[in-house]
């Protein structure tokens, strides 16, 4: 097989973990196949391979696919590498039981952001998962991990964006979400007041790598019925303190 062919079956194949990665639920196979834009035969022969490596599973009783295990066991030993979850683990979850509100630690992949952590020492409905994924044009971390990119990354993200209206407060054009963005790098913090889901309030900080660039971003979080907008602003320099501590113990390689 030539060198093209044996890219193209690996680039199938990663598209693949992708769709099943992206997916809240397990999926048909006629869902992949559309998700994935890969005729019948080619999805079959890709599910097969992911499978007997242990990239997918199939679930006979339901006929749907969903990651395999060995995709976990990946995902844990990336995360292992990152100094970031370990310091945030020390710092921020503490830091969060002292707020009484909930809290992430989210870094963009693509065009969405990315939850590694989630902090709930006040579990409601609307909390995410680690691994869960979240717009960037309607949350506070979004909004911070769009902010602080070079001019160029954030125009072409900001063009792949579907800016769905969640809520009344939701941004949902281009010319806005800049406007929001100016004041994010203005203020050093984002917010995200009813914008994803209404009964949410957020606020976010940056973290720098020790050459400037945006790694990641903190988050506290509550519900309307739980926390006043004034409250929750109370907490956005402190956040910005706590990102700017765990940036610096980053840099230095603390653990």
């Amino acid at each position: 097989m030539s060198k093209s062919g044996e890219s193209s079956i690996v680039t199938k194949c990663v598209d693949m973990v992708d769709v099943l990665a992206l997916s809240n639920r397990p999926l048909k196979f006629s869902e992949l196949a559309d998700r994935s834009g890969l005729v019948k035969s080619s999805t079959h022969r890709i599910l097969a391979v992911l499978i007997n490596e242990r990239l997918a599973a199939f679930d006979e009783s339901t006929k749907t696919y969903s990651l395999g295990p060995r995709s976990l066991t990946w995902a844990k030993s990336y995360l292992r590498r990152s100094n970031l979850l370990n310091i945030a683990d020390r710092y921020f979850d503490e830091f969060c039981q002292r707020s009484g509100m909930n809290g992430t630690l989210t870094v963009r992949d693509r065009g969405q952001v990315l939850y590694l952590r989630t902090y709930d020492p006040v579990p409601v409905k609307s909390s995410s998962l680690a691994g869960d994924r979240a717009p960037l044009h309607s949350t506070a971390t979004g909004k911070v991990l769009l902010a602080y990119l070079p001019k160029a990354k954030r125009d072409e993200l900001l063009r792949g964006i579907d800016f769905q209206a969640f809520t009344e407060f939701t941004i949902t054009n281009s010319d806005a979400l800049n406007q929001e963005l100016e004041a994010v790098r203005e203020a050093g913090y984002g917010t995200a007041l009813q914008e994803e889901v209404f009964q949410v309030l957020a606020v976010a900080a940056p973290i720098f790598d020790e050459n400037n660039n945006i790694i990641a971003a903190i988050s506290l979080w509550s519900q309307i019925d739980m926390v006043s907008r004034e409250e929750i602003m109370a907490y956005a320099h402190p956040l910005v303190e706590m990102a700017a501590r765990m940036a610096g113990d980053h840099a230095s390689g603390k653990i």
